[in-house]
């Protein structure tokens, strides 16, 4: 396999396509083999085109996608909000969403146990 880059093999099989005169074009042992590379370079171009168009439509829906997660995260964050100022930021409900109430130990200090 060539490590030449696509650009420049398409290139050099212009250049071997273009400068033949219609006899050469013609010769038997020629023909078949112009015709293919041809064809090629041909599918190539269209190729080359279908992917140009792909990467845009590509970055136009990373865009997209990157601006639709970002304002459903805030709208998250709000219903969030609202649902533990409905539910109490305590309430055993928020777990149903995905969220946890908040479970504060309480700091009083315990009566010492009796010695006895």
């Amino acid at each position: 396999m060539s490590r030449e880059n696509y650009v420049n093999t398409v290139e050099s099989w212009r250049l071997l396509i273009d400068p033949m005169d219609e006899q050469e074009a013609a010769a038997v042992d020629i023909r078949q083999q112009r015709a293919e590379l041809e064809a090629m370079h041909k599918r190539v171009k269209e190729l080359a085109h279908q992917r140009t168009q792909l990467r845009a439509a590509m970055q136009t829906a990373t865009r997209e996608l990157q601006a639709t997660l970002k304002n459903g995260r805030i709208t998250a964050s709000y219903l969030r909000k609202a649902l533990r100022y409905r539910h109490g930021r305590d309430s055993e409900q928020l777990v149903r969403f995905g969220m946890k109430p908040d479970r504060r130990r309480s700091w009083r200090k315990r009566e010492p146990a009796p010695e006895g």
